[in-house]
């Protein structure tokens, strides 16, 4: 999924760090230290100072030009000093022409424009023993939230840091409320200041949950600092900035009516309303300066015919205010987080979408291609904030129901006597399986049929021939099917005799028993690492035919594998020439992730679903056995 929503606190400041140290330690962090000072009328400036020191030349080379960003709009930043620290104690300055303002790298495919920058320090005469020793200061021009302060920072224990801390001083009319996980912190007063410490060190590093596929925060010593007491506060403060966005203008009124005209049940005209924003509303990110949180006007996202998800949601919800149907802004992480601090972060959300309280519905229209009342899968469960100026601001996105979720592959293939392969297939899809089919269309129609069926293909070093067909991709109905024949040769390793798995087409189709449970193929994961969990059934039906004179030989055992919230079922059958596999696996779970015991059995399963697959093994004979 597209990133949304710019994860940005009040001051929006990265932590500047090396490549990750490994056992020999080639990086050592000397000093890292956040100084912040907020004045009365609660502008800030920041204070960075670094000390990085290479054990090697090669690390050298890696720490011998650091990146430090800053936002344009809202931020001026300054590098106060910037020099070569040598073994022998010799400072060798950087030079004013080998500090470079640039725009910061990202991902070129990514339709994100923002004002973020970054200027790139380049340090001197740098070698194995020597360090980069730089101080940086950003001075906040504007805030996201007026007169409101957010941090966040947190350290990662397989890096090696000698001293490293955060300093916050505010005024005592002006308190911020803190949260504090594996970090040294201290209070006391000063004056008219209140001075926030935390510091950090490790004598020798450990390992963080990097395999952690959710809330991989909560696996790291970290910090939150902020002036909003609660996330009720938070949501009010975000209803005060964006809510005055979705007025109904006379351009949004005369589209409301005439999408909606002749349309009388309200949940009918919604729906047409959130269908046109869907297509029509193309998703680019705009994040520059206030903007990376706040949105524009609906009637100029109108006007555009394009936006953000913020830019979305004001649209869609003007639009439906237009026809008296009410709705909220919702934050919400599209991510891999699942908790939320206690102390209130908007940099914890990255994205926003509507809640319709007339129909209990949450809607994204940014995923382009979701049905009305069906979510990207990475949105169910999660933990959300309306932007309403009253009642409950803290919610939760539902869970899948049973069946929420359904795919059915079915593939029918045969080779022949040179070892080509030959098939049909059909993938049939529900729910947010749905969307997932609906963007495999349209990467066809983007790439291309000769040229996707290629790319296809060359993943598993074969070449061919492939004909798609499907619907359109923007008709958001409830189900989506993709249909294919296709023609590859696969080098002849079938006629080799070589042994392989069942073959199931050449369309991205999920796997019976992977994804819906946590990843059944993900060796690395044990009983502890939670995962997010859903609920619904995949289904496999996959046959193949053999060869002239040729045969397959023995078949892989049947299985059945049964929890109480998972039941995987695979069974073989041949006939004649044609072998074939009917794979099932169905989920139903009332909650988004599989942690504590519930994640330890789920793990048991899927491990025996894994050395399942690597066990069912085909391969063919000589007919008759001669």
């Amino acid at each position: 999924m597209k990133t949304k929503m710019l994860a940005a606190t009040a001051l929006t400041l990265f932590a500047v760090m090396p490549a990750r140290a490994t056992e020999t330690q080639p990086v050592i962090i000397k000093v890292h230290h956040y100084d912040m000072e907020v004045d009365r009328q609660h502008h800030a400036v920041m204070t960075m100072h670094v000390q990085l020191q290479a054990t090697n030349d090669a690390a050298a080379a890696d720490i011998g030009e650091q990146a430090v960003p800053f936002s344009e709009t809202l931020q001026t930043l300054e590098i106060v000093e910037a020099y070569t620290l040598k073994a022998d104690g010799e400072k060798i300055s950087v030079a004013a022409d080998a500090i470079h303002t640039q725009q910061r790298q990202g991902t070129p495919q990514q339709p994100l424009f923002d004002d973020l920058r970054q200027k790139v320090i380049v340090f001197p005469h740098l070698s194995g023993g020597d360090s980069v020793v730089f101080t940086a200061r950003w001075v906040q021009k504007e805030q996201y939230i007026p007169g409101q302060i957010a941090f966040m920072d947190y350290f990662q224990p397989e890096w090696l840091i000698e001293d490293g801390g955060t300093t916050i001083m505010a005024p005592k009319d002006f308190p911020l409320y803190v949260e504090t996980h594996g970090l040294d912190f201290k209070q006391e007063e000063k004056g008219d200041s209140i001075i926030y410490r935390w510091h950090y060190s490790n004598s020798q590093t450990g390992p963080t949950k990097t395999t952690a596929l959710v809330n991989r925060f909560e696996h790291m010593p970290r910090l939150y600092a902020s002036s909003l007491k609660s996330y009720d506060e938070l949501g009010r403060a975000y209803a005060e900035l964006a809510l005055p966005k979705t007025e109904v203008t006379d351009a949004i009124q005369t589209l409301a009516e005439r999408l909606t005209e002749g349309i009388s049940d309200r949940r009918a005209q919604a729906e047409k309303l959130y269908a046109w924003v869907s297509k029509n509303i193309r998703y680019v990110g705009l994040e520059f300066g206030a903007s990376a949180i706040i949105p524009r006007a609906a009637d100029a996202v109108l006007a555009l015919g394009y936006g953000d998800c913020k830019d979305h949601s004001v649209l869609f919800s003007a639009l439906l205010k237009a026809k008296g149907i009410e709705s909220d802004i919702v934050l919400i992480n599209s991510a891999d987080s699942y908790t939320l601090s206690q102390v209130p972060s908007v940099r914890q959300f990255d994205h926003v979408i509507v809640y319709l309280p007339e129909f209990d519905m949450y809607a994204d229209t940014t995923a382009g291609v979701a049905p009305f009342g069906t979510l990207p899968f990475d949105e169910y469960g999660k933990p959300v904030v309306h932007a309403v100026k009253s009642g409950a601001v803290v919610r939760r996105t539902p869970v899948l129901g049973k069946d929420g979720a359904t795919a059915t592959l079915k593939n029918s293939a045969r080779i022949d006597e040179h070892g080509d392969i030959y098939g049909e297939l059909t993938l049939s899809t529900s729910g947010p399986f749905s969307i997932s089919a609906r963007d495999i269309a349209l990467d066809i129609q983007r790439t291309g049929q000769t040229r996707y069926a290629q790319g296809r293909l060359e993943r598993v070093a074969a070449s061919g021939h492939a004909k798609f067909d499907f619907a359109s991709p923007s008709e958001l109905g409830p189900d989506y099917t993709i249909s294919s024949t296709y023609a590859f040769q696969p080098h002849n390793e079938w006629l080799s005799g070589r042994a392989g798995t069942m073959f199931r087409g050449i369309l991205p189709a999920p796997a019976a028993g992977d994804f819906m449970m946590g990843p059944a193929f993900d060796a690395s994961l044990d009983g502890t690492d939670a995962t997010a969990c859903y609920s619904g059934r995949v289904v496999e039906e996959l046959s193949l035919k053999a060869p002239p004179g040729r045969e397959f030989g023995k078949l892989p055992d049947d299985a059945a594998i049964k929890t109480a919230h998972l039941e995987f079922t695979a069974r073989w059958s041949r006939e004649g020439s044609q072998i074939a596999v009917r794979r099932e696996f169905v989920s139903e779970i009332a909650e988004p992730l599989c942690s504590g015991e519930l994640r330890a059995e789920t793990a048991k399963a899927l491990k025996q679903i894994r050395s399942y697959y690597t066990k069912s093994l085909i391969s063919l004979e000589p007919e008759g056995g001669k």
